[in-house]
């Protein structure tokens, strides 16, 4: 079992991958908080749980030899809100959220922050890849996208 693990996540925002593009018609979506019509949170659902299937399965990949509890508790420090709201904060996510009221306090809230991550992830699962034949929308770029900032963002 893992012991003496520290939780703080050193990144830099010029190692961070680009975000991967996402359609107009979706983006809208991506950055309308819960308080409005027609927002994000069923992107933030789809998001929250194809997030830590990613960083499952890029642990399994990275650390072969590692148990199943180790796999556990590392997975739950990537998945954990202070690291996801700091992912958000570094892309500049919550900067873009239209709110029905407390615009200022909404976007400060990390509940917010990572509401609007796991849409971003959301979106991204939801456009096609560019291969049409696998028709796996947008699984590939999300796969993609998330492994390259577990790669630049390790825990300390």
């Amino acid at each position: 079992m893992a012991t003496n693990v520290k939780r703080e996540v050193d990144v830099k925002e010029s190692q961070l991958p680009n975000l991967p593009e996402v359609p107009n018609h979706v983006r809208h979506r991506v950055f309308r908080h819960s308080g409005m019509g027609d927002n994000n949170e069923r992107l933030a659902n789809l998001g929250a749980v194809i997030l830590p299937v990613i960083v499952t399965e890029w642990l399994m990949d990275t650390k072969p030899n590692a148990t199943s509890g180790d796999l556990t508790i590392q997975r739950s420090l990537r998945v954990d809100k202070k690291v996801i709201s700091k992912w958000s904060r570094l892309y500049g996510l919550p900067d873009h959220l239209v709110c029905a009221a407390n615009e200022v306090n909404v976007r400060a809230s990390v509940a917010a922050q990572c509401q609007v991550f796991y849409a971003y992830i959301g979106a991204v699962r939801q456009t096609e890849d560019e291969d049409e034949e696998q028709k796996e929308y947008g699984w590939t770029a999300v796969c993609a996208f998330v492994r390259q900032i577990l790669e630049v963002t390790p825990i300390q």
